[in-house]
């Protein structure tokens, strides 16, 4: 049945937040302007994505609409090559892996600035909520050459809308299962020479369990873009999150619920940039960046444990960077930049009365230059990239690190063969260096190397679309924990040696009728490691998705968008808390979301939309992490307000 079921994957899934256009319209020619999104993550400048040879994900604003996103996790869950294991109920930590990579493998960006977490690497996505992006791309592959350390295995670029138009206010409100409520306001538009967007959001749940599994969320965000020349712009960015979260699973090592174990996090983004183009044939930016994280756990003793355990955990990102274009013709963009980034971690914990930290502070610093070139050749069917970039870490000295790819589009078919290079390093984190009965300051940096290969195809008039990539990624000198004193459960990180990981995804799309799309994805990974296990990544994940859009249901103005998805995740190797290495079994899941939007007669300059979301609908009992069981079937429903 397993079999079958991902052969039916394969054959009628396509990644939904790949292609699946943003509202399909009525005739072909739109379907097809729809299919040619412009990308920047990929090369650092804006190009359409038929013109890349990367592998790239963009989830529009439409589409985190259409399944009624509230948290960017949720609107990752699609993604191809991507799997996601979260530790329980909403708010609990959250961390993704591409294409078989470590969770630190993926380099998550805000607008471009980088927010994985400079203790543990990875980025902990269970407080990134949706309100005012405009796209989220998801580079699946090394992007080291660009960005450096931590985008061995890929990068997820989450991009705000830029305000545009007639100033517009849209307010909502949500209710449903768990007591959970969720109110957001949203404003967009531009006046003169300034453009304005921005965002509030608040959530709030008592979550599944008995006691201590709520979660509490407030987040705002801003944008403002000045054009004080006719080309060129300052923009501001701005967000600040504060969470709060109950920690049920606490204990579950020890089989017992925590009753009173949280966690709390204060995060402050921020980013000035100024861009420029001078010349028609060049163009710069220079940007800075601050990024605060203050991540605190408490948890005082209860009935089930007498342990008392507080930890304090602020750290900072400082950035700084220019980048400049240089244009020949449309034959030729030549793409160089410097960055220079500064990371502080300051950690303090007490566990009856043990007290460790990072001899209270610690710091690095890299300094690194980047240059590429992009070629379009033979009347822009051609398209090759190559590049490569300098680290100068201040503890693991100079890495140089190449990537070339190219990608050829045959004029009587249509059919776009892509092949590439990447290679990446990653600095051990601070945690894998220092932290207490774990941390190894002999550790050396993992070095890495992956190339692929694949085809796109359309058919049909844009009807249908196919894409399949095989890629191939050797990861030198991987950091991980090794059990070094079983009687006391400690490990040690060490490098582990050489971790081979190969992998297929197919990603087809039918159009069946105007607004009617059947979508979908499926990967297949293939690891070779010293001891044959990477934890939470199953060999086999697809997905298939149903989207249906009707105009002029009742009136001609008026949409219905009904959204169905369904997650297969296979067998993986896991850590059981209170039972050790354990296979996960592999689970299904199914959302459905639903919404209708229209103008009330009396009310002209309004639109009001009713929708609702239902997760888990056949109420599947699983875990993505084992021990830590995910949320059964939930549902909420809400109504907002444009004017």
């Amino acid at each position: 049945m397993r079999r079958s079921f991902f052969v039916a994957v394969l054959v009628f899934s396509s990644g939904f937040p790949t292609v699946l256009s943003a509202q399909l319209s009525q005739t072909v020619q739109s379907q097809s302007t729809q299919l040619r999104p412009v990308v920047v993550t990929a090369t650092r400048t804006e190009v359409p994505l038929t013109e890349t040879a990367a592998s790239v994900t963009v989830i529009t604003a439409e589409e985190i609409r259409q399944q009624q996103a509230s948290t960017v996790l949720e609107a990752l869950r699609l993604v191809p090559g991507l799997d996601i294991a979260q530790n329980g109920s909403l708010g609990t930590t959250a961390n993704v892996f591409i294409r078989g990579g470590e969770s630190d493998h993926t380099l998550v960006l805000i607008d471009g600035v980088e927010v994985n977490s400079v203790t543990l690497g990875a980025f902990d996505f269970s407080s990134l909520t949706t309100e005012n992006i405009d796209r989220i791309e998801v580079l699946r592959g090394g992007g080291g050459t660009l960005y450096g350390s931590q985008a061995v295995g890929g990068i997820i670029n989450i991009i705000t809308k830029k305000g545009e138009g007639k100033p517009t206010i849209t307010i909502s409100t949500e209710g449903g299962k768990g007591n959970t409520h969720r109110e957001t306001l949203s404003f967009s538009g531009s006046q003169g020479i300034v453009s304005v967007s921005g965002g509030l959001s608040s959530v709030d749940t008592d979550g599944f369990r008995r006691f201590n599994d709520g979660h509490r969320n407030f987040s705002t965000n801003l944008r403002v873009d000045v054009d004080l020349l006719p080309r060129g712009t300052f923009r501001n960015f701005f967000r600040y999150t504060d969470a709060k979260t109950g920690l049920f699973n606490n204990k579950n090592y020890l089989s017992v619920p925590d009753l009173n174990a949280r966690q709390l996090t204060n995060t402050l983004f921020w980013k000035g940039e100024w861009a420029h183009q001078p010349f028609d044939t060049f163009d710069y930016r220079v940007a800075g960046s601050y990024v605060h994280d203050n991540q605190r756990f408490f948890d005082e003793p209860d009935r089930f444990n007498s342990s008392f355990g507080v930890s304090r955990i602020p750290i900072e990102t400082l950035t700084g960077e220019f980048q400049g274009n240089l244009y020949w013709r449309h034959l030729s963009v030549i793409t160089f930049g410097f960055e220079f980034e500064e990371r502080k971690a300051d950690v303090q914990s007490n566990f009856d009365n043990f007290r460790s930290n990072y001899d209270t502070k610690k710091s690095r610093r890299n300094f690194a230059y980047y240059v590429q070139e992009q070629l379009r050749l033979l009347n822009e069917r051609l398209f090759i990239t190559g590049g490569f970039r300098v680290d100068d870490n201040e503890d693991f000295g100079t890495h140089i690190t190449p990537a070339g790819s190219i990608a050829y589009v045959f004029p009587q078919t249509g059919t776009k063969l892509k092949g590439g290079f990447a290679g990446g390093f990653r600095a051990p984190n601070f945690n894998e260096l220092f932290f207490p009965n774990f941390g190894n300051p002999r550790l050396d940096a993992e070095r890495s190397s992956e190339w692929n290969a694949g085809f796109e195809q359309t058919l049909w008039g844009q009807r249908f679309s196919l894409e399949a990539v095989y890629f191939n990624r050797r990861v030198k000198g991987l950091v991980e924990g090794a059990l070094v004193d079983p009687a006391n459960f400690i490990f040690l990180a060490q490098n582990k040696g050489r971790v081979d990981i190969q992998g297929v995804e197919v990603i087809p799309v039918l159009r069946v009728f105007p607004g009617l799309t059947l979508s979908g994805n499926f990967t297949f990974l293939d690891f070779d490691t010293q001891d044959g296990r990477l934890l939470r990544r199953p060999t086999k994940h697809g997905s298939v998705g149903i989207n249906y859009e009707r105009q002029g249901l009742s009136w001609s103005d008026d949409l219905l968008n009904l959204h169905l998805n369904v997650n297969v995740v296979g067998e993986r190797d896991d850590l059981d808390p209170a039972r050790g290495p354990r296979k996960n079994p592999m689970f299904a899941r199914t959302n459905f979301a639903a919404s209708y939007s229209f103008v009330p007669r009396f009310f002209a300059n309004i639109r009001l939309s009713v929708y609702t979301r239902v997760e888990n609908l056949f109420d599947r009992n699983y875990q993505e992490v084992l021990g830590f069981r995910s949320p059964p079937l939930n549902y909420i429903a809400g109504v907002r307000v444009t004017f």
